[in-house]
């Protein structure tokens, strides 16, 4: 899942699993595939390099350990190898920066054309993005062979046939999709 709007970019690591869960994803091997994979589907859709910015997975990125081992054992290595990797191979490096506490990433990313917050979980990523781009935001499904977006705050099943729903992020949708196309 990758969500889009003119002023924040944001990629979910984990998707729909429950909180408990999220731990024991966090894994080198998959942090680089995802990174990688990521990196790939936005060149081919959008053209272009961005820079990713990593959110931590605990707060204030684990504090050197304090806070948490996930960073130090799992997502500041994975990030390490993918850097050594691009000197190897400057042609496709990756610009990754990171991990910034969950709390001021997004701030770090507003207003950055290219850059693209990293999250790990539905939640952390989400609540700041709906937040500033309920209206505005599109969810763009990456890894299929084809365009999908739909508006960021799904079916609203909620308010359906009620006469109330606000079509911004729905036209916002679709503009994105005719652009990529």
């Amino acid at each position: 899942m990758f969500f889009w709007s003119e002023n924040l970019k944001v990629s979910l690591f984990t998707i729909h699993i429950p909180l408990k869960k999220v731990f024991g994803a966090i894994k080198k091997r998959e942090i680089k595939r995802f990174i990688r994979s990521l990196d790939r589907e936005l060149q081919k859709w959008f053209n272009q390099k961005f820079t990713f910015l990593i959110s931590g997975l605990n707060p204030h990125a684990g504090e050197e350990g304090f806070l948490g081992q996930e960073e130090i054992e799992e997502i500041i290595p994975a990030l390490k190898s993918l850097e050594a990797e691009g000197e190897r191979q400057s042609e496709n490096r990756i610009h990754i920066e990171g991990p910034f506490p969950p709390d001021v990433v997004f701030l770090k990313a507003m207003g950055k054309k290219n850059t693209v917050v990293v999250s790990w979980y539905h939640d952390q990523g989400l609540i700041p993005f709906k937040l500033l781009n309920i209206h505005s935001g599109v969810n763009l499904t990456l890894g299929l062979p084809y365009i999908r977006t739909s508006p960021v705050h799904g079916t609203a099943y909620d308010i359906a046939g009620k006469n109330i729903a606000n079509p911004s992020s729905m036209t916002a949708a679709i503009k994105l999709a005719e652009e990529l196309a």
